[in-house]
């Protein structure tokens, strides 16, 4: 749900790593992309939530079934905190200008 009020890259395909309340692990990730993806692990495949953390743990499992080709936005949709502990100020996709939308 997060992706909703947050945003998301424009054109992005969700597939929930983890989502509140409980922050359980979705075990339906890796199926859910591997559906996405046509079952090609050698597609490339871009990862990003909104600070960048919980993308770099959805990596990780996407490169321990056997995709090859995985890659996580760094600073993640908005960014990282500021010295007022706010974020979309320093880094992140949205501060970088590039494409997104808000449902």
């Amino acid at each position: 749900m997060e992706h909703l009020f947050v945003g998301h890259p424009a054109g992005a395909h969700h597939v929930s790593w983890n989502d509140g309340p409980h922050w359980e692990v979705n075990p339906e990730f890796v199926p859910t992309v591997r559906k996405l993806t046509g079952h090609g692990i050698e597609r490339p495949i871009v990862l990003i939530c909104r600070s960048g953390n919980r993308s770099a743990a959805a990596a990780h499992a996407l490169e321990e079934a056997g995709f090859r080709d995985v890659y996580v936005v760094r600073h993640g949709f908005e960014g990282d905190l500021d010295g007022t502990r706010h974020r979309n100020t320093l880094n992140g996709w949205r501060h970088a200008g590039l494409p997104w939308e808000q449902c």
